[in-house]
């Protein structure tokens, strides 16, 4: 048994087998074995990141970095938000201390994506 992400635990044979078998893609996170020179194809609703990494499609344009290289966060359509704040959809800024607070304060709750605790505010 491995962990997924949210720390519940699925056998060692679902990892890397290109099914999302931890509800969040972490399963199919950083895997390898595709011979030098192929292509790796990501699973649907997934990102390639350089080299054989594929992330959850809502990882992109979430204001983190995710890809080794920072592809997902490339030609995003961002506004400038003022330091220690979080560019949520849209033209929204929130404080950065509600991000990972167990609130969901953006629209589309990008705040409490890869978090890995609950904190209260």
């Amino acid at each position: 048994m491995k962990p997924c992400r949210d720390g519940h635990c699925i056998a060692m044979y679902f990892f890397c087998d290109r099914d999302n078998d931890c509800g969040d893609w972490s399963d199919e996170l950083n895997c390898t074995g595709l011979l030098p020179g192929s292509k790796m194809n990501c699973p649907p609703n997934t990102f390639h990141c350089e080299g054989q990494v594929c992330i959850p499609q809502n990882w992109v344009c979430d204001g983190m970095e995710d890809c080794s290289d920072a592809r997902d966060e490339l030609h995003c359509n961002k506004m400038n938000c003022p330091s220690n704040t979080f560019h949520c959809e849209g033209q929204v800024c929130i404080p950065q201390n509600w991000v990972c607070d167990g609130m969901e304060d953006c629209s589309d709750a990008r705040d409490e994506l890869h978090c890995n605790k609950t904190k209260v505010r």
